[in-house]
């Protein structure tokens, strides 16, 4: 038996004569030296391509995917828009692409409104269908109503995207606050008028109050804005969410300043709409 000393000794003699051999192979042969720099730049170049033909399959598998996607989502629409089909048909149907019985059984109790369209498809295009892996990937799923802006990367979150992902539901708090501004909060609005709520009042202005007035509570417009113009358009005919929307506790007519509460248009208008006996 060889001591510890004597196979290290062997395994450095080997090493260096194994050297040596590589050493007169390419002395005598130094094409060898070109052939291996060749075969190396060679695999390399083949295994670049392979990555790219690989991650290029994969995106064209996950586009196919997500344009069955919507493309599903354009016929589930259709059927409820046009054919008014029985909401029981509708959640079978949509079960038999994807079972997700305990997601549905809210849905089952509903009627087939516009924000039971919504529900349906919001349960139907699960995120876990499709992984988002790029800015497009991210502005599909937001335009499809099927990402919130919190899943967003940060870089990623442009003025575009943002506007995309406000329209489907996403709060404004999600939105970079180097790109929140008067006009973003005026699009943000736009989409639904109870984000009015969730402005702040650094980016309210007396017009756009103004126009959001006889849609939101009187308590929600600053009360530098609170003029009689401003009190009797949050009065007028036409308002729409002033007794379904719990600002807080108050009656609107408390909102009104106090230098107009004895103005006769603005009781007229109070009484005729229920604000006060």
């Amino acid at each position: 038996m060889f001591s510890t000393n004597a196979k290290w000794t062997l395994k450095v003699i080997v090493t260096i004569l194994y050297i040596a051999l590589i050493c007169i192979v390419f002395w005598q042969e130094p094409l060898l030296i070109l052939a291996f720099i060749g075969a190396y730049f060679f695999i390399l170049e083949y295994v670049q391509k392979f990555i790219k033909n690989r991650n290029k399959a994969m995106e064209e598998k996950r586009m196919l995917l997500l344009l069955n996607i919507k493309e599903k989502a354009t016929t589930l629409l259709k059927a409820l828009q046009e054919e008014k089909q029985p909401e029981n048909d509708i959640v079978e149907a949509v079960e038999l692409d994807r079972s997700n019985n305990s997601s549905l059984l809210d849905a089952r109790q509903r009627i087939v409104t516009d924000d039971a369209v919504n529900e349906i498809l919001k349960i139907y295009y699960q995120i876990d269908l499709f992984k988002a892996e790029s800015y497009d990937d991210f502005l599909n799923l937001m335009q499809m109503n099927k990402s919130n802006l919190k899943d967003v990367p940060a870089q990623y979150r442009d003025e575009k995207l943002c506007l995309e992902a406000m329209k489907t539901g996403s709060a404004l708090s999600d939105v970079p606050e180097i790109l929140i501004n008067e006009a973003l909060c005026r699009e943000y609005i736009g989409f639904y008028p109870w984000n009015f709520y969730e402005v702040p009042e650094e980016y309210l202005t007396r017009e756009l109050c103004f126009s959001w007035v006889n849609m939101i509570n009187l308590g929600a417009i600053p009360s530098k804005f609170r003029d009689r113009e401003m009190c009797l358009e949050a009065m007028s005919e036409d308002y729409q969410l002033m007794g379904t929307y719990d600002f807080d506790d108050n009656s609107p007519f408390d909102y009104i300043p106090e230098v107009l509460k004895e103005d006769e248009l603005i009781i007229e208008r109070a009484k005729h709409i229920g604000w006060i006996q």
